[in-house]
């Protein structure tokens, strides 16, 4: 019987020693991942300060859209027709074509004086209708139809979190207005509602879970 006690009492001191080291696990793993939890956050932080950075980089710059490749193509020159034909004036810096491929006319990116002059594009253009004709008179037909559209010049990322709010959004029959301006995206449910800032894609998925966590406007 004594022997007995004694094992007995040598397991309960295991018993009591592996409950310890339990939990001590358990306050460590608790520890990782607050610290893990803190991490993602700082990496995000930073994420989005770096895309913040990028894209005000563009805070002068316009995209414009459907603008055919032409051998040989003045590219300042059809910006300029663009501009007289939106009765602007002032100078621009610098016009580069990306994105063009047999299949797509990509689009030219305008470097502009300043924000201001962008905005007065932007306005200007959504008020204005401009043809491909009216700039090119040698288009096809077919071509010289179709609409020459300007917009804000996006980074990759905000304009990836756009297209993902629009989907996601619109087609939930909630939301239906989402847009971008001066570089930020917003969404609302009708003109009467308040509008909701959409930085990330945590910000979609709070809006459709209706757990609004974004700043409202």
């Amino acid at each position: 019987m004594e022997f007995n006690s004694r094992k007995l009492d040598d397991i309960l001191e295991t018993v009591d020693a592996f409950k310890t080291t339990v939990k001590e696990i358990r306050k460590k793993n608790i520890e990782l991942s607050n610290q893990n939890k803190n991490l993602e956050y700082r990496i995000s932080a930073l994420e989005q300060r770096l895309q913040e950075q990028e894209q005000q980089q563009l805070i002068k710059t316009i995209d414009i859209f459907n603008i055919p490749f032409t051998d040989n193509e003045d590219l300042l020159n059809v910006v300029q027709k663009i501009q007289q034909k939106l009765e602007l004036e002032e100078n621009i810096i610098e016009v580069k074509r990306f994105g063009y491929n047999r299949n797509n006319s990509g689009k030219l990116r305008v470097v502009l004086p300043s924000e201001t002059v962008k905005t007065k594009w932007l306005t200007k253009a959504k008020d204005t209708k401009v043809m491909v004709n009216d700039i090119l008179p040698s288009a096809s037909p077919l071509t010289g139809k179709e609409t020459i559209y300007i917009s804000e010049a996006l980074t990759i990322y905000i304009k990836t979190l756009l297209g993902n709010a629009r989907r996601e959004l619109k087609n939930s029959g909630v939301y239906k207005y989402v847009w971008c301006k001066n570089i930020v995206i917003r969404a609302r449910k009708s003109e009467k509602d308040q509008s909701f800032i959409i930085r990330t894609d945590d910000d979609i998925k709070a809006l459709l879970q209706k757990e609004v966590h974004v700043q409202p406007q």
